[in-house]
């Protein structure tokens, strides 16, 4: 048995069967190079009357009442491809159907008995009248599997369509009452290997007279290269392959190849259950039969594309005009949500953008989180994928029936996508036959074998979506091509107003300010209008830690550096400051502080003080009424660690991926109605230039945030040292 496993799959998959050096014997065949023979049948001179020797020329070989004699010696009017048939009387009276083509070098002339054909002369221009009119593909391929099997006399006529993973479906078929049905089921792929299928689109027209046939030798000279019978009708079919008909209980066959673009997009297959000699005329009438079906195909698919891509263009257009105008992208896109859908083919949508998630046509929100934060990952799945193996393995135990999702980044510094998802399709798969082949003893020795069962075989298959077709990928670039021009639009827009703002912030609002404050001093030093003075100064205090607060943003967002100049500073003092400060304007607040009595290092004091205050504010605005905030500050190595927690509710986890992102607010509850979201973010760019980082937790019914950064410690008025805190 090892010697049979080592053949592996190959032993089909490689066959040479372009160059089998036989053909059927129903005809005979002679080839010519440079007006010379290079290979004839050896069944020539019984067949046909005609005596041929390697080298002879059509003159010698026939002499000048020959009835090839109308064909040029030179063989000057052959042209490259296709055959030209045409039909021929020889000395004795006898039609015979001819068919000359080139091919690489050679002229090969084929020989075939004409057979009488009583037909309707009219039927092929009737069938094509059908054709051109049919909308339904299936009932296309119906009705030409009724003609050529009323033309061609086969017990059974398959009209095949061809899966992505080269399964072929059949679903037309037209039988007599002997022949076994196969309508509906699925062929597998590996039925047609590689080369046979890249045989099928190159020679579209495959005739079997007999299964059971022997084939007939090609004499040539022994150091000549094999001659290649790719186009050929003659050519002896593969050994493998008769014995696949013979499993299926075939006696002679037919196949019709439907090609698009290429590609071998359909069949049809001709079974019959005894030997069946069908005349050549008639055959190139069923190969015209599929052309006419690959023109109406084109035609289908093209009116089918054009609303497609009709349909995107209205939709693009109006989001390009639109977007950039929106306040709120999420909301935006949801207003034309089943457009979306529609043109991309979709059972629902993910929508994210700036930490905002909404998800539509029934996807659960809880698997629509899961995938918003997956996505927000450096490593998230960028591609489009079909089965549930495709996703992370994190997410396909949640996945339930959504399988198929095709990515659209419109924004991607801001998280804002579009993911376009696609439930699976269960289904049964009726094969005909396990689609498996086996390894065994076949009659041409030990090699895998082909299926030896037709019988209905069903499968269940599940976790797989439709596949993204191509004008689906393209409709979804043009779409993301559109929002991306509208969101670059929008930036822009933001610049100029950001440009503007700073402009305000910076000179404008900077010297009124300053006139107030003075002004509200002079108020305080009065005893009746202190009062007054004191909210005067609070309130432009807090409208001048605002336009901080924006400037800052502006530098962070525009790559400037927080952080500056560093010095000696006793990290304690600044955080009992900070406290006291805090103590001072709130004294309804109770905090609570654990400091060492001092932690010197090198940093820039000022920022430091800015990224602590802000959090100490946070936690002051946010704690549970009557609480304490506790406040910590301790080495832990390398690091300063100082960490302030306060009672409140936990975060919710909707809201975790954009706690330090610019520009929000916390939740409804947050009592600090007037900031502009900005504190955490700016904290968390401080510390990250400062080689720490900002984390939160949630741990016994406190919200904690740590500040960590890296510090150059230093000895109380010396130098930088080891254990010096």
């Amino acid at each position: 048995m090892g010697e049979i496993k080592d053949l592996g799959l190959d032993n089909c998959a490689s066959e040479p069967i372009h160059i089998p050096g036989a053909i059927q014997p129903h005809g005979a065949l002679i080839a010519f190079q440079d007006g010379r023979a290079s290979w004839f049948s050896a069944n020539l001179s019984r067949l046909t009357g005609l005596d041929a020797q390697l080298g002879c020329s059509i003159a010698t070989l026939t002499g000048p009442a020959c009835w090839l004699a109308q064909l040029d010696p030179d063989f000057d009017d052959v042209a490259e491809g296709e055959p030209v048939t045409d039909l021929v009387v020889d000395p004795a009276g006898v039609e015979w159907s001819r068919a000359v083509h080139r091919f690489d070098g050679q002229v090969l002339i084929e020989f075939e008995r004409s057979l009488s054909s009583v037909r309707d002369p009219y039927a092929t221009s009737r069938l094509f009248n059908k054709i051109k009119v049919q909308k339904d593909i299936p009932t296309l391929l119906q009705i030409c599997c009724d003609e050529i099997r009323a033309w061609t006399g086969f017990d059974r006529v398959l009209g095949y369509v061809f899966q992505p993973d080269l399964s072929g479906d059949v679903v037309a078929q037209s039988k007599s009452d002997r022949a076994d049905s196969f309508l509906g089921m699925r062929f597998p792929g590996s039925d047609i290997p590689a080369q046979a299928r890249a045989l099928y689109v190159r020679n579209t027209l495959r005739f079997i007279s007999d299964v059971g046939y022997a084939p007939v030798a090609l004499i040539g000279h022994a150091a000549a290269a094999p001659l290649d019978l790719s186009g050929a009708a003659l050519r002896s079919v593969s050994p493998i392959h008769i014995e696949y008909l013979k499993n299926m209980g075939v006696g002679a066959s037919m196949s019709v190849s439907i090609v698009l673009n290429g590609e071998l997009w359909g069949m049809f297959a001709c079974h019959h259950n005894d030997a069946l000699q069908v005349p050549l005329a008639v055959r190139e009438s069923c190969d015209m039969v599929a052309s006419f079906v690959t023109s109406r195909l084109q035609a289908l698919l093209a009116e089918e594309l054009a609303a497609r891509h009709r349909d995107a263009a209205s939709l693009t257009s109006r989001l390009g005009a639109e977007f950039a105008q929106a306040d709120d992208p999420i909301l935006y896109l949801l207003r034309s949500e089943q457009e979306f859908r529609r043109v991309l083919r979709a059972d629902g949508l993910i929508l994210t953008h700036r930490g905002k998630m909404v998800a539509t046509g029934d996807v659960p929100h809880d698997l629509a989180v899961r995938i918003a934060q997956h996505f927000a990952q450096p490593d998230h799945l960028g591609h489009p994928v079909t089965r549930r193996d495709e996703w992370p393995a994190t997410l396909q135990e949640v996945l339930g029936a959504w399988v198929g999702m095709l990515p659209i980044d419109f924004d991607p510094a801001a998280g804002g996508r579009m993911l376009v998802m696609r439930k699976e399709q269960l289904a049964t798969v009726r094969w005909a036959g396990e689609p498996t082949k086996v390894y065994g003893q076949g009659p041409n020795g030990p090699r895998l074998s082909p299926r030896g069962s037709f019988n209905e075989w069903q499968e269940q298959v599940s976790g797989v979506a439709r596949p993204w077709l191509a004008v689906t990928l393209e409709i979804a670039n043009t779409i993301r091509t559109e929002l991306s021009r509208a969101v670059a639009a929008m930036h822009l827009d933001a610049e100029e107003a950001r440009r503007h703002l700073l402009a305000i912030l910076g000179h404008d609002l900077r010297d009124p300010l300053h006139a107030i404050r003075l002004s509200a001093t002079l108020l305080q030093r009065d005893e009746g209008s202190r009062k007054l003075g004191d909210r005067i100064d609070r309130s432009s205090g807090r409208m001048q830690r605002l336009i901080a607060q924006v400037l800052d943003f502006s530098r962070a967002e525009a790559g400037l550096p927080l952080v500056g100049q560093e010095a000696d500073a006793d990290i304690c003092a600044i955080v009992r400051d900070l406290v006291e400060e805090s103590r001072f304007s709130h004294p309804g607040v109770d905090f609570q502080v654990e400091t060492p009595a001092s932690l010197p290092c090198r940093t820039d004091s000022s920022r430091l003080s800015q990224a602590m205050g802000n959090l100490l504010s946070n936690a002051r605005h946010h704690a549970a009424v009557g609480t304490t905030v506790n406040v910590t500050l301790e080495q832990a190595g390398s690091q300063l660690r100082f960490a302030v927690s306060n009672v409140a509710s936990p975060i919710p986890a909707e809201l975790l991926a954009t706690l330090f992102d610019p520009l929000k607010r916390i939740g409804r509850a947050a009592t600090n109605r007037s900031g502009l979201g900005l504190g955490l973010y700016i904290t968390k760019r401080i510390a990250t230039a400062m080689g720490g980082d900002v984390t939160y937790a949630y741990r016994d019914g406190r919200v904690e945030f740590v500040l960590a950064i890296t510090a150059a410690a230093t000895a109380e008025g010396g130098q930088a040292g080891p254990g010096s805190f």
